[in-house]
């Protein structure tokens, strides 16, 4: 086998911009797929889900962790309730979606305690998870693992996890969400400050990533792999400095047992009236003040592609509760942070990969407005 030969070429969402071409060559996939196996001890007598699009790097889980133990393979038809059902329908044993479908799944009422019990693996990747729902999922899959998986395309599926433990896991949680927890065996992390320097431990910092599983850049992009793939600067650790490490955009500090804890996103930094907004610190609270999971924050009104405040948009909340919910926003949130509207979806879109597309409710809310 050729390692640095291309297995598969896969190109970002492009929620962050212009989509690019990520090659991930037989070495990468390989990697990824060695751990796999040991980790999650995938078998012949599996039955394993098939929720992701075959555009979406989490399809490459889905498909080759499965056939490399002779498992069953269960796809995903839409003429089915919901990605869920398939947990009963099929008597599936390993669950692999992002954090969105479990969100429609609690709407519909489908997570009841011990609903799921032929689960043993339950993971999650590609969204934030959160606590809430990680607590919701366990109940209903009682007899599994969960495990929140975390990964980029350029770091080939996914790289870090996250065990959740129902007696200790809440009080972890940062800001509602799920840590991202460990590297891989093999695989390295390390966040940095804005001048590409690790930052002391504790402290927040830029998420890069290095190991077996990162790819070597962008297809035909020169410019765009050395923004984003890049050495590390002013580190006492003479490995760190001599490979090169993916910048992923993501915000997390790392206590002192290495676990790793997510803090947002820099591309969902806003500015409204001058403040630095994160607006996933707005959906978290916004979502427990509606008291539910189909909740998100989206700076609004636009003019000239600024904002000058925030909104909310829910489903599956009444309307006659909107004052409530902004009064409790406001009991946790700074006054610029605080939605001055809430919205009402009948459902809330999701993009092809099944993450909440803010650019199409943007999109919606023009319209809505107009």
């Amino acid at each position: 086998m050729d390692g640095d030969a291309t297995a598969y070429l896969l190109f970002t969402s492009g929620s962050t911009g212009i989509p690019k071409g990520v090659a991930v060559s037989q070495s990468n996939a390989v990697a990824y797929m060695e751990y796999a196996a040991k980790r999650f001890g995938f078998h012949a007598a599996d039955r394993c889900s098939q929720n992701f699009d075959l555009t979406f790097d989490l399809s490459v889980h889905d498909l080759f962790t499965c056939w490399d133990a002779g498992a069953t393979l269960c796809p995903y038809a839409e003429q089915t309730l919901t990605p869920a059902t398939l947990v009963e329908e099929k008597a599936l044993t390993c669950w692999f979606s992002v954090p969105s479908v479990a969100m429609f799944a609690s709407k519909l009422g489908l997570l009841d305690p011990g609903a799921f019990p032929t689960l043993r693996w339950s993971l999650f990747c590609g969204e934030a998870l959160s606590a809430s729902l990680a607590a919701a999922w366990q109940g209903a899959a009682n007899n599994s693992i969960l495990e929140n998986l975390y990964g980029p395309t350029e770091a080939t599926i996914a790289i870090t996890y996250y065990r959740w433990d129902s007696a200790t896991s809440p009080a972890e949680c940062v800001r509602g969400l799920v840590p991202i927890g460990w590297p891989f065996d093999g695989q390295q992390v390390c966040a940095v400050d804005e001048n590409l320097a690790p930052v002391a431990m504790g402290e927040s910092g830029e998420l890069c990533l290095g190991g077996s599983q990162v790819t070597r850049g962008y297809l035909n992009d020169p410019e765009k792999t050395a923004k984003s793939f890049v050495r590390l600067k002013k580190a006492s650790d003479q490995h760190i400095s001599d490979q090169v490490w993916y910048r992923t955009g993501d915000l997390v500090r790392q206590d002192e047992r290495g676990c790793l804890f997510y803090l947002g996103r820099r591309d969902f930094q806003v500015k409204i009236n001058g403040y630095r907004v994160e607006l996933q610190e707005i959906d978290l609270v916004l979502r427990e003040a509606a008291h539910t999971e189909l909740a998100v924050a989206i700076p609004w009104p636009l003019s000239d592609g600024s904002a000058s405040g925030i909104v909310g948009v829910v489903s599956g909340s009444d309307p006659k509760l909107d004052a409530q919910i902004i009064a409790a926003c406001e009991t946790r949130l700074p006054r610029y942070m605080v939605p001055n509207r809430i919205y009402h979806f009948p459902q809330i879109p999701l993009n092809v990969n099944g993450k909440i597309d803010r650019g199409k409710i943007t999109e919606m809310l023009g319209k809505w407005e107009n």
